[in-house]
């Protein structure tokens, strides 16, 4: 975390407490500082961000105090994702349609209200974005430290249809070819050439990003407010319309393409009652459902998965859809970083 700027103070009462994904502060030139974080380490991307971000950009565009916004994050990352090769329950097609429906309304609110924020936003980019990319480059500067690089992983390379915005970023971005070779091969972006590709403004080493993300918004704060305003409208317009067509549609096919996972996808099961018999004849008598299914087939990898509620962090074994220590019903896909000996 760099040290606090110029009249920093927690941005407001509630923030600090109701986020738990983010540290927000504003000082008193009206820059806000989001910065990603895990725990106070690179913010490792699951249920717990997807859920508390379009809460927090929702705050932030009705807040008329701001005058421009700096994204980062903690570390060395800008955003992770968990344990490679660990299982990932939406593309194995083991989340229910009700989490679906909860999912696509939630990733719909992360994009648009990051684009209702009405001031300019600098992105301090600290490091490799390997999942919603789309956070960092929607932003109307981007500043990369050298190690960094864009990567869309968890979609087409994971089993799932980049249907959550980069469908619609990247093509755009990029032009259609480069855009759609970047979604279907999982190719990593660097800095370097993400500077030439015109997706970033400034390659520096990482420990010069964030300070010259804060110069440059300080700098930009000193603006007529409305003159800021009025420019990120107009600067995000054509990102909103291409979002509007496209961005419930793509998620929907996302949900569709997951949920036919559990039948056609990984072991190439067919039968749509298969699945459930192999489980069966592995576990016989034990009563199989969707809340413990994940559980089971991670046994038969010899994977041990255990739940992990976002809100609270308590790790609670037999699986439920409801965390038993606070109620809350925001449970990451199971995963522990263990394997067993025998099913």
């Amino acid at each position: 975390m760099a040290a606090p700027h110029r009249g920093a103070e927690p941005w407001n009462c509630t923030s600090k407490d109701r986020f738990k994904c983010v540290h927000v502060e504003r000082d008193d030139d009206g820059v806000l500082l989001v910065q990603l974080r895990n725990r106070g380490r690179s913010l490792v991307w699951g249920g717990l961000p997807h859920k508390e971000l379009p809460e927090l950009f929702a705050m932030i565009a009705s807040d008329r105090d701001n005058r421009v916004m700096v994204l980062t994050g903690s570390g060395e990352d800008f955003i992770s994702l968990g344990e490679p090769g660990a299982p990932n329950p939406l593309a194995e097609g083991r989340i229910r349609p009700e989490s679906w429906e909860q999912i696509i309304h939630e990733g719909n609110r992360l994009v648009h209200q990051l684009l209702e924020i009405d001031v300019p936003i600098i992105c301090a980019l600290n490091g490799p974005v390997v999942a919603h990319s789309e956070l960092a480059v929607l932003c109307d500067i981007v500043i990369a430290a050298e190690h960094a690089y864009f990567q869309d992983a968890p979609h087409f390379p994971g089993g799932l249809v980049p249907g959550d915005s980069m469908q619609i970023v990247w093509p755009m971005l990029l032009g259609p070819n480069r855009g759609r070779y970047f979604l279907l091969t999982g190719e990593k972006i660097g800095a370097a050439e993400a500077k030439q590709l015109g997706i970033v403004g400034e390659v520096l080493p990482a420990a010069e990003v964030l300070p010259r993300a804060m110069a440059l918004a300080h700098e930009l704060a000193q603006r007529n407010p409305i003159l800021l305003r009025h420019t990120r409208h107009v600067l995000v317009r054509p990102w909103k319309k291409a979002m509007a067509e496209d961005l419930h549609l793509g998620l929907s096919l996302e949900a569709i393409a997951s949920l036919s996972a559990r039948t056609l996808g990984g072991g190439g099961v067919s039968d749509p009652g298969q699945a459930d018999a192999e489980l069966l004849d592995a576990f016989g008598g034990v009563r199989i459902d969707a809340d413990n299914a994940a559980h089971h087939w991670g046994l038969l990898e010899r994977r041990l998965l255990i739940n992990r509620c976002d809100d609270c962090g308590h790790w609670h074994h037999p699986p439920r859809s409801v965390c038993q220590r606070c109620w809350s019903r925001s449970i990451t896909p199971p995963m522990w970083p263990a394997t067993v000996s025998s099913p």
